[in-house]
């Protein structure tokens, strides 16, 4: 009996790699992530702007305006492609579009593949998320079962075979 359970830690080999590919995120939606924080944080600065100035910055000077205000020194980053983030604003309203490229660095008016500070779905074509599984990812899933039902028998079963030797 002790020969049989005497294996069991190699059951954390394939319980380790198939959680990793199961739970392991693309980067892509690491970069929408960040690129959102950015689109954030530009909003929270635009705000502050129209408090100070009673108005959003205009169409011409955009957000370097924000750069400029006199107020604390705001930095605009690059979106997570190296694209810049794009300002739209129609003077005299209280709106404005706020937005960037993505990753076809294409300027879609904040659709297609644009990122939104708001909710949007990302198409799998653009972007590799919210895609139908795969048939390696259904495998990934079954091989982190198996690897811990695997793990699960063993730690039973070395619970038990140090019951019987006591």
């Amino acid at each position: 009996m002790r020969r049989v359970f005497a294996f069991w830690p190699l059951s954390l080999v394939p319980f380790v790699v198939s959680l990793a590919l199961v739970t392991l995120r693309p980067i892509v939606d690491l970069k929408i992530t960040k690129a959102q924080q950015d689109l954030s944080a530009i909003d929270l600065a635009l705000g502050m702007y129209k408090s100070t100035y009673g108005d959003f910055p205009n169409e011409p000077g955009g957000l370097a305006e924000l750069t400029h205000s006199g107020g604390p020194p705001f930095h605009i980053p690059q979106d997570p492609w190296g694209n810049s983030y794009h300002y739209r604003h129609i003077a005299g309203t209280d709106s404005y579009l706020l937005y960037s490229p993505g990753v076809d660095h294409r300027d879609d008016g904040g659709s297609g593949d644009d990122v939104i500070l708001g909710p949007k779905t990302y198409r799998c074509s653009d972007y590799g998320l919210n895609c139908p599984p795969t048939a390696s990812l259904v495998g990934a899933w079954i091989a982190l079962a198996l690897a811990v039902f695997s793990l699960a028998v063993g730690i039973i079963g070395v619970g038990r075979t140090k019951k019987l030797h006591v």
